[in-house]
């Protein structure tokens, strides 16, 4: 749902110029850990607005992410009063393209709603607000979930990568000698790839797969 393009009764923070205050993702943005079973969602949200602030701290509302795969025609919201948290999907949910969108939304009706910082087209008015409706937009973003663990499962059993001691710098040598297909890496270039993978475990496949 593209929040920016929908007529509205009452204002919305991150909706265009409805609100002042601002309502996003920390930086780098949505996380995601994606392990042989289960799609993780790593949320951590910036909220600045009086009102909405101290609807959420009362429990009248709350920080809701909304996941959605058409591929396999998965679709659910979850729903926090924490600005950080996590979101655990089965990996069976979800497969190719995944989009997710980030709200506030009351979870009880609010009979008359007005929100600090609105802006002066509203004069000051009151709005009776249903639960689920929307109060806050912090936009939408995709990512991929297509790994094929059976087939990254059967690379890493005949294949590793090791650092041959013997050389500083200089390009990968392949072993075909033994059981396992050795790809040893210089000191260089192997402390670049042990540092990195350490990093960003969840990238692990993306780096054995670019050196195959």
């Amino acid at each position: 749902m593209k929040v920016n393009s929908l007529l509205l009764p009452h204002p919305v923070l991150g909706k265009n110029d409805d609100v002042a205050g601002e309502f996003r993702l920390k930086e780098p943005g949505l996380s995601i850990r994606q392990t042989e079973k289960t799609t993780k969602l790593l949320i951590d949200f910036i909220l600045k607005n009086e009102t909405l602030e101290r609807l959420i701290s009362n429990k009248g509302a709350g920080f809701n992410v909304e996941v959605e795969c058409p591929a396999t025609f998965y679709r659910k919201s979850f729903f926090s009063t924490e600005p950080k948290f996590e979101v655990e999907i089965d990996k069976n949910g979800l497969r190719g393209k995944v989009t997710v969108s980030f709200y506030i939304t009351p979870n009880k009706k609010i009979p008359e709603y007005k929100i600090s910082g609105a802006n002066s087209d509203y004069a000051d008015s009151s709005f009776e607000i249903n639960e689920g409706d929307v109060l806050g937009y912090a936009g939408t973003t995709s990512f991929n979930a297509e790994i094929l663990w059976e087939d990254l499962k059967r690379i890493f059993n005949i294949m590793k990568i090791k650092h041959d001691p013997e050389r500083e710098e200089g390009p990968a040598i392949i072993s075909l000698n033994e059981d396992i297909i050795y790809i040893y890496l210089s000191r260089e270039d192997y402390a670049r790839y042990d540092k990195y993978k350490e990093e960003n475990d969840n990238f692990t496949w993306i780096f054995h797969s670019s050196i195959v």
